[in-house]
């Protein structure tokens, strides 16, 4: 009787929770573009903090700061940063300071 051994490359994935802070600055929305996935768009207001989109590690992100609102196109961009998130980050900050510049910070 024959043996078969079958062997399996597993991707771990893992959910990293995001919080955005913005001073007083132009954003009005956060955009989250992952490689291969749907893309999604958080309000940003100025002097309050909102939670932002659970972040899968098998994605490579880029995130955009502009002055446009969620229900409008893309059309003004700020800031942006590229990132993928690692499975020893426990959260994720993007902070947005007052010339309307992003900030990542890993906790």
């Amino acid at each position: 009787m024959p043996l078969f051994l079958a062997s399996a490359q597993a991707v771990v994935q893992h959910g990293v929770p995001s919080q955005i802070l913005s001073v007083a600055s132009p954003i009005r929305s956060l955009s989250f573009l992952p490689d291969g996935a749907p893309s999604s768009c958080y309000p940003v207001y100025p002097g309050r903090s909102v939670a932002g989109p659970i972040l899968n590690t098998a994605l490579h992100y880029q995130a955009i700061a502009s002055s446009a609102p969620c229900n409008q196109r893309l059309k003004s961009t700020y800031s942006s940063v590229s990132f993928q998130p690692t499975l020893d980050q426990h959260r994720l900050i993007f902070g947005i300071d007052g010339s309307g510049r992003l900030h990542l910070q890993a906790r």
